[in-house]
Order: structure tokens, then C-alpha cells, then sequence
């Protein structure tokens, strides 16, 4: 019971207006590496080429579809340029394909002067995040785009401090990840990604930061 009441105030902080999912990449980054996206159950993942005038006409899944539906706005013959990905579950029985809990989406697609791109697209199944992902065209990332990216990054002392105040066993579900994510990201990796990999909300870790930042007076104290 008092386990229950200290997640409470945690999900409070997650119903307050949770960040818009979408995310801009240029055409540039997203050839030169592969590009983590989510693929959440009741959510799926949306991709998006109109900015660019490409038109995705091959498309491959890692797992043959095991756990993915990939359906393009148009067939693929044709040439699409949005494309649906969307879980299925339980996923597919199919003989001689093992479960995998990640995979790798490819893509294959013409420029309106008929040049080739292959974009590949990792797909971790415990990963949440980003449910829109438009390709942009150019070499850089549009001006808004590279300030909100600068802006998303947290200050893991605050995030600590946040969970501070919330007395949670450090044991419990979610303590355990925040100082996961806290290690990993002392270590280097990427904030978002870090969090990606062990299916932390990032909308949990920005509350935290805030409520971290704002640290009440000796005077204060804070219940849960």
C-alpha cells in the first residue's frame, strides 16, 4: 500500500500534458546512420516522406513481419510516401523465425530525379517514444528543430534530486530505472536513448528534473 502511494504523486506528474510525439530528421542523418524509432502497441509509428518528394518503393522488416505490419499510403509499386508501421500481438507464429526483441526496418526509396536512398530504421519492441518521424529535407536539421533538441536535454542532477523528494524505496520499479538511466547516462550514452532502452517515459524524467529544480526550504517538507 504505501508503494502505491508513493507512485501516485509520479503518475500525477505524467497526466499533466504530455509532450507531442513526433520528431524531424533530415534526409542527410537519417542515410548516414540508423534512426531508433518506437513502435508502441495502440500507437504504432508513422513515416513520413512528403517534405521530401521521395517515394519509398521497397520496404524489409528483419523479423519477416513477425511483430510488425508495415502498410504504405499507396502500394509500394506505385511508390508511397507515408508508411504505417503497427505491432502485432501476440506476435505471428511462423516456422524457423526466432523472437528477436529488436529488429531493423529498410527502406528503399526514388527522389523525384529518380535517385536511390536506403534509410534504415531500428526498432527496439520495449522502446517508447515518438510515434511520427518526418524526413526532412537538406543536410540539417530545421532551426526549431535543432533548438527543441538542445532543449530536451536534462540535467541527470536534478533528475536525481526530483526523485529525491519523493521517498521511493530504491528498490521499487521506478526508482531502479531512474538511477539505471542515470548510470547509463554517466557513462555516455544518449539521454533519450538511454531511456529508450529501458522503457522509461522521458515525459517521467522532464517532471522530475522540474520538481528536482525547484527544491523546497529546510522550512518545507513534502509528503506523499
Amino acid at each position: 500500500m504505501s508503494s502505491l502511494k508513493a507512485l501516485l504523486p509520479l503518475l500525477a506528474l505524467l497526466a499533466i500534458a504530455a509532450p507531442a510525439k513526433a520528431r524531424n530528421i533530415s534526409t542527410q542523418a537519417a542515410t548516414q546512420q540508423k534512426t531508433p524509432i518506437a513502435v508502441e502497441i495502440g500507437a504504432g509509428h508513422t513515416i513520413d516522406f512528403s517534405q521530401t518528394g521521395e517515394q519509398v518503393f521497397r520496404g524489409w522488416i528483419g523479423d519477416g513481419g513477425r511483430c510488425l505490419q508495415l502498410s504504405p499510403s499507396s502500394p509500394l509499386e506505385e511508390g508511397a510516401s507515408i508508411l504505417y508501421l503497427r505491432r502485432i500481438t501476440p506476435c505471428q507464429q511462423v516456422n524457423g523465425l526466432p523472437e528477436v526483441s529488436q529488429t531493423t526496418l529498410t527502406l528503399v526509396t526514388l527522389s523525384p530525379a529518380g535517385e536511390p536512398k536506403i534509410y534504415e530504421f531500428s526498432i527496439d519492441y520495449s522502446a517508447t517514444g515518438d510515434s511520427l518521424t518526418r524526413l526532412m529535407p537538406g543536410g540539417a536539421e530545421p532551426r526549431e528543430v535543432i533548438d527543441r533538441a538542445r532543449l530536451a536535454l536534462l540535467d541527470p542532477v536534478a533528475v536525481e534530486a526530483g526523485l529525491g523528494r519523493f521517498g521511493l524505496a530504491p528498490d521499487s520499479p521506478v526508482a531502479t530505472r531512474v538511477h539505471s538511466w542515470l548510470d547509463a547516462v554517466e557513462e555516455g550514452q544518449n539521454q533519450r536513448l538511454a531511456a529508450e532502452g529501458i522503457a522509461l517515459d522521458w515525459a517521467l524524467l522532464q517532471r522530475l528534473e522540474t520538481v528536482g529544480k525547484d527544491l523546497p526550504s529546510a522550512e518545507e517538507t513534502v509528503s506523499i
